[in-house]
């Protein structure tokens, strides 16, 4: 029996949809919004960054960063400083419980993944690789795009959206 392109398209929505949620609930669990686990990641790997270096990295408004980086603040999770050459300009840092934290989502991560890949060899992860690769490849129209690349064609439409 073929399987229809439609049923193999809801699969892959239905998985995708399965694994944000319950990426959310990890973040639920360590008071996070599914925001802000990219934004510790970023500040984990750019100490010193700005609020606006940020926004640009995960494709989302200056003001929606600004929200977040006061929340995570509040939380004890970054450190926010004003820039003493320029007043208008935060810098960001990680503090040990915004580190923490961030290990222990990616620890859970880590774990959901070894979860959803048990039974599943590696040449069976190797094909299934290869095929998500040309999925998007084809999807893209001839090359397989960055997650910057999308994350940015998500707000250009949301954008367009909400006019």
């Amino acid at each position: 029996m073929e399987i229809d392109y439609k049923e193999l398209g809801f699969r892959i929505d239905k998985l995708s949809l399965l694994r944000r949620v319950t990426l959310g609930r990890i973040f639920q669990t360590y008071g996070l919004h599914f925001g802000q686990f990219p934004l510790l990641r970023y500040v984990i790997e750019n100490d010193g960054c700005t609020q606006a270096e940020v926004a640009e990295f995960l494709g989302v408004s200056p003001a929606s960063v600004a929200l977040s980086t006061k929340r995570l603040s509040r939380a004890g999770m970054i450190e926010k400083s004003v820039d003493k050459d320029n007043l208008r300009r935060n810098t960001l840092k990680i503090t040990s419980k915004g580190l923490e934290v961030a290990n222990r989502c990616s620890q859970e991560f880590d774990e959901y993944n070894r979860r959803l890949f048990s039974g599943i060899s590696s040449e069976e992860r190797q094909i299934l690789f290869d095929t998500l690769g040309k999925l998007l490849h084809n999807a893209f129209e001839g090359s397989e795009p960055d997650m910057h690349t999308l994350m940015r064609d998500m707000k250009e439409l949301k954008n367009k959206h909400c006019k």
